[in-house]
């Protein structure tokens, strides 16, 4: 599959503690969030019946476009070298926390790899990976077909 961008986020989930201050910790702007205890919302902010089980937060981490998994996943991970001690004593008090790849490609046959190094980076942080695949159509090739 041909890359056309990679959308990186850490995603934070625990069953009981408020994520307030591991994202303060962190330091990373929160793009979404709730603690568990607050009201459930709809994605336009009107309350749904029922109160949030857990606590979530989504932190951004960038876009990157045209490199392939390979080369992001080990920059990613950088940034998050430094908070190690923070991650693994969040994932110690029962919290999940990934590394989520949004990657946006087009329709091409193909894959990527993620290396053993990498994979090992992703272990040392305490790092699950959530893999989201959006699919693309190449237009060209659309375009050559309608007649």
């Amino acid at each position: 599959m041909a890359t056309k961008k990679l959308d990186f986020s850490l995603r934070l989930r625990h069953d009981s503690a408020d994520l307030s201050v591991i994202t303060q910790q962190l330091g990373f702007a929160s793009e979404v969030g709730w603690n568990k205890g607050d009201q459930k919302l709809s994605l336009k902010g009107l309350p749904l019946e029922g109160r949030r089980e857990s606590s979530y937060r989504l932190l951004p981490l960038g876009v990157v476009k045209n490199v392939g998994l390979e080369e992001a996943i080990p920059e990613c991970l950088e940034r998050l070298m430094p908070f190690s001690s923070v991650l693994q004593e969040f994932v110690n008090s029962g919290g999940t926390a990934s590394i989520a790849v949004g990657w946006f490609v087009d329709s091409e046959v193909g894959g990527d790899r993620i290396s053993a190094d990498a994979v090992a980076a992703m272990a040392k942080l305490h790092l699950t990976l959530d893999l989201y695949l959006y699919f693309e159509p190449n237009e060209s090739k659309h375009a050559a077909t309608v007649s």
